[in-house]
């Protein structure tokens, strides 16, 4: 093309940038190419259809667009004198089901891209269903139009395709009395404006961030898929609604958007929430509705819910609504700029009225029998309520992503909707805070899942390993350099029992452990148990400083240790004592104290956590049941016993007649070292933070033929290296 075919050129808005770097970021994505499908009754005729396109298309700019991200000092779009009508005919008349096809059709469709560079970017198609019926199909990228100009276009386009069937003379194309390009520039004013900054810095300061529960069940993937679900909204529901706004004289909009807002801030627990609000900025006259493209922007509004009536709440929302107004055209990407915080929308209110399609009712030469709009957006929910001439009423539809949210979890929220518009409906003046009656299915639902206990008769964890030790009495239990067979580890843990028993130590009292990593740890441990004690880790690493806070804070009068001079003051045993005392019998209750870990202090002063036996049985027993664990079995012991994903460690593989081999000091920071000790020992199961693991991955060597298990734990653990 060349410069005389160009009638005019300006920059893009805030919202058709962003789209556009989607579109170029996920090039397969349907996100932001909508596809508007009208099943037509009448007769078609190509000539006739192709004339009133291109009338519609002379009258509107936006139809005759290209864009240019690249040739100039910002992205621009170019608006071209003619262009030829993008029109596309298939018959699927010959077809068993024209309808299936058609639905085959729309789905490739979504995935078909646009050259931004060469106009339009629209595409219109036909489809040859029957005699006198087939279907028109607007497929388009939504950085050139939105849904009220979709209703004013085919509105244009029937009414000139009808009257061109019928002889009439095509009326003048005469563009309305203002364009998209005004638009750009009163956005660019928003931009500038000191006061709309300010309104919108002050009103971000500082807003809650309102997003939604991830629940279990949803689909994962990368790139957006956004499906709808429909939520019934019967007429009495909606009269109520309508009497509800009439008598607060405020738009129906407001009423539902308070609605919207109760619904979060039960779905969120806060009620101080934040929802984003579609806005459209078309220009304020009477020929306003008769101007194409991209009019919208999406704005937070944020409202307290814990009001003392729906009828205050609706007070509040009105407000909100009239105080932002005068801002709406301040574009999403600088409020993210301004609050330093991206996204700063979970989910999205839309409120659509578009009575233009009114004016294809019944009588008239072609008539539409239904209607398909499919849209994607990259926001995770929005709520999209729709006057729509079709189903004669209002429609709610929550649309989202599949891989955010199941369809169960929106199910659940369309539910939500449904009750909190019932209870506005039906008194005003009530109490919107009594959520007991409008949360009674979602409590009922979280008892269920937590409904998880399984009865078991509890065992305490020295009973076990003692049954083990008699039970398999020359399998090897723990490795440091040679193998301690289970009579041998059994017969140290009973003797050093015997000792702290001795010592005065006692059901409940907490003894300090203070050894490196090795065999002397496992057997100090267990015997700490065994005498009916609650084991204290003490890093050997730490300051002495730190050792005597813990003591002294634990109570801890006796410590095992090999530094007997760290511990002035306590009764110090060494991990190699024994004595042969008598038996002791010693019955553990469940609630007994089985050790003590104490928090790192990064946030102040250390703190202590007592375990109980009942708590640690259940999980190792759990672990037993779900990851079975046998006598020709290997764990290996990594992990430093101040943390508690050690604990599985040091009992677990004991409890199940498995072997344990115990890492030597330093071995855990070292991945390669790590990897040869799996490796040589037959380790078949290891538990990694998945920053460990990753870093265990980049070892060049990582064959270990017996590793079958690995437990990952204490971080989020990302898909990327699962698939590693």
């Amino acid at each position: 093309m060349t410069a005389l075919e160009l009638e005019d050129a300006y920059p893009l808005t805030a919202l058709q940038s962003g789209m556009l770097f989607h579109s170029a970021y996920q090039e397969d994505s349907a996100t932001y190419h909508d596809v508007f499908t009208l099943i037509l009754r009448g007769p078609y005729q190509s000539d006739t259809f192709r004339v009133a396109l291109r009338g519609v298309m002379a009258r509107h700019s936006v139809l005759r667009t290209s864009f240019d991200l690249t040739g100039f000092d910002e992205p621009i779009q170019l608006v071209w004198q003619d262009v030829e009508p993008p029109v596309e005919e298939l018959d699927l008349s010959g077809f068993e089901d024209p309808r299936q096809r058609l639905s085959i059709w729309r789905e490739q469709e979504k995935h078909r891209p646009f050259d931004w560079e060469a106009p339009p970017l629209f595409r219109a198609v036909i489809h040859h269903l029957d005699t006198d019926w087939f279907a028109l199909t607007l497929s388009f990228h939504h950085a050139i139009l939105d849904g009220w100009s979709v209703a004013s276009m085919v509105t244009e386009l029937l009414d000139r395709y009808a009257a061109g069937l019928q002889g009439v003379p095509q009326a003048p194309a005469v563009p309305p009395p203002s364009s998209f390009r005004d638009f750009v520039a009163r956005e660019k004013e928003a931009v500038a404006s000191p006061q709309t900054e300010r309104f919108w810095r002050e009103a971000l300061a500082d807003a809650p961030v309102t997003a939604l529960p991830r629940l279990p069940g949803y689909r994962t993937g990368d790139a957006e898929d956004t499906v709808s679900h429909a939520v019934p909204l019967d007429d009495q529901l909606v009269e109520g609604l309508e009497r509800v706004a009439r008598q607060a004289r405020v738009p129906l909009r407001t009423v539902l958007l308070a609605g919207h807002l109760r619904v979060l801030a039960l779905l969120t627990g806060d009620s101080d929430v934040v929802t984003g609000i579609v806005t459209h900025g078309r220009p304020e006259h009477e020929a306003a509705e008769q101007v194409l493209g991209l009019f919208l922007n999406s704005v937070p509004v944020r409202v307290r819910t814990d009001v003392p009536s729906w009828e205050e709440l609706i007070k509040r929302v009105f407000a909100a609504e009239v105080a932002f107004l005068p801002h709406r055209l301040y574009p999403l990407f600088e409020m993210q700029r301004l609050s330093q915080r991206s996204p700063l929308i979970d989910v999205l209110f839309d409120y659509r009225d578009f009575h233009v399609y009114q004016d294809l009712g019944p009588g008239g030469v072609v008539q539409v029998e239904e209607s398909e709009f499919f849209e994607q957006t990259n926001l995770p929910l929005s709520a999209n309520f729709t006057w729509s001439p079709q189903a004669g009423g209002l429609e709610l539809k929550l649309k989202y992503d599949i891989t955010q949210f199941s369809a169960d979890q929106v199910v659940r929220a369309g539910e939500h909707y449904r009750r909190v518009f019932a209870k506005i409906a039906e008194d005003p003046a009530a109490d919107p805070r009594d959520s007991e009656e409008l949360l009674a299915a979602d409590v009922a639902s979280v008892e269920g899942w937590n409904a998880t206990g399984v009865p078991r008769e509890f065992v305490a964890l020295p009973d076990v390993v003692a049954r083990r030790v008699a039970s398999s009495p020359d399998a090897p239990a723990v490795w440091d350099g040679s193998w301690l067979t289970y009579a041998e580890f059994g017969a140290r843990v009973r003797g050093l029992a015997s000792v702290l028993r001795e010592q005065g130590v006692r059901l409940g009292d907490v003894v300090g452990v203070c050894l490196p990593r090795g065999a002397d740890l496992i057997v100090a441990v267990h015997a700490v148990m065994a005498a009916g004690g609650a084991y204290m880790p003490l890093e050997p690493d730490y300051p002495d400083e730190r050792l005597s806070f813990m003591v002294s804070d634990a109570g801890a009068r006796v410590v095992i240790t090999e530094e007997p001079g760290r511990f002035p003051g306590s009764v110090v045993v060494a991990p190699t004592e024994s004595a042969d005392g008598p038996a002791f019998a010693l019955t553990i209750p469940p609630t007994a104290p089985a050790y003590l870990l104490y928090t790192s202090g990064s946030t102040g002063r250390p703190k202590g956590v007592l375990v109980s036996h009942e708590a640690i049985a259940n999980r190792l027993v759990w672990m037993g049941e779900a990851f079975p664990l046998g006598a020709g079995d290997r764990a290996v012991q990594k992990t430093p016993f101040t943390f508690d994903v050690s604990v599985w460690e040091l009992f677990w593989p004991l409890m199940e007649g498995a072997g344990l081999v115990v890492a030597p000091p330093g071995v855990h920071l070292d991945a390669a070292a790590l990897v040869e000790l799996m490796r040589a020992h037959s380790v078949s199961m290891a538990h990694f933070v998945p920053s460990m693991l990753d870093a265990v991955m980049e070892v060049p060597d990582l064959d270990v033929p017996s590793l079958r298990r690995i437990v990952c734990s204490g971080e989020a653990l990302p898909s990327s290296l699962v698939a590693r």
